[in-house]
């Protein structure tokens, strides 16, 4: 819902105000990671991807919004077929902190909890 390419691509139309916002982050992220990269502190955002909290509809998100986006993510993620659950988030998060350095480059402003931009 914040990467500019994948917007673009699958033309995302709802939750204007929360992608605003997680773009603003992304932004602060990349800022505060050129700004302390000289002194070996690691700044990254991570999109948890697409979690079962079970509560995943939006107060302000139609039904037919949400009908409208879960097309629109099949055609752009064909193999994607239900949410993670918050266990396989965390160890996929875990790995990556685990594994995260300056030096293999992984300051980045936006990665998904795959460490790439596969969102789904």
């Amino acid at each position: 819902m914040a990467d500019l390419e994948q917007m673009n691509q699958v033309d995302v139309t709802i939750s204007a105000p929360y992608s605003i916002s997680k773009g603003a982050a992304n932004v602060m992220v990349a800022k505060y990671s050129a700004s302390y990269k000289t002194e070996g502190i690691l700044f990254t955002a991570i999109s948890p991807g697409f979690i079962d909290t079970g509560n995943n509809l939006e107060v302000e998100t139609s039904l037919k919004g949400l009908q409208d986006l879960a097309g629109k993510l099949a055609a752009y993620a064909p193999y994607f077929k239900t949410p993670i659950t918050p266990k396989d988030f965390v160890n996929s998060l875990l790995k990556l902190l685990k594994n995260a350095s300056i030096e293999k480059r992984d300051r980045r402003s936006f990665v998904s909890h795959l460490g790439n931009t596969q969102w789904l």
